[in-house]
């Protein structure tokens, strides 16, 4: 595993090393996300309905485009596209789109970002007002902390 602190040491310029405890904290944290991201799944099969249509404001014609883009390209497993899609549309909407938050939310718990999606999710509580929405959103943010509570779990084991 290498870092950009190895290329110091081939540089004649450079008149220190890297600092050993720091360069080696680093490699361990990448070590550590790199292993539990390989025990632990980062694909999952979620159980979860894509919020389809803005209920609660009024989205312009390329808002809208984006979202659309956005939901196919979360169908079709294409995460980073979607994500991209749901954050501008969260920027041009000054992030009220409860569609694009919430579809957001779900990119990010299919790449294993819990942390991430948990955040949006919480969000998203202050945006829905629909009550069938609302439990949807529950079961999200029930499924999301067992999966946060499952991540620590596996840190501490793997510093233990």
């Amino acid at each position: 595993m290498r870092s950009s602190q190895d290329h110091a040491c081939r540089n004649e310029s450079y008149n220190a090393l890297p600092n050993t405890e720091f360069h080696l904290k680093m490699m361990q944290e990448a070590m550590v996300n790199e292993f539990i991201a390989s025990i632990s799944p980062t694909y999952l099969t979620i159980n979860a309905r894509l919020a389809l249509k803005e209920p609660y404001i009024e989205l312009s014609t390329e808002a809208e485009k984006r979202l659309e883009f956005g939901i196919e390209a979360l169908k079709n497993n294409h995460i980073d596209l979607a994500q991209e899609n749901f954050a501008k549309v969260l920027e041009m909407t000054n992030n009220q789109s409860y569609v694009a938050m919430h579809n957001l939310g779900l990119a990010y718990e299919a790449k294993g970002n819990f942390g991430m999606a948990n955040t949006l999710y919480e969000k998203c509580t202050l945006l829905v007002k629909n009550p069938s929405e609302y439990s949807e959103l529950v079961l999200s943010l029930s499924r999301i902390r067992k999966s946060l509570e499952n991540e620590k779990i596996a840190i501490k084991q793997i510093e233990s």
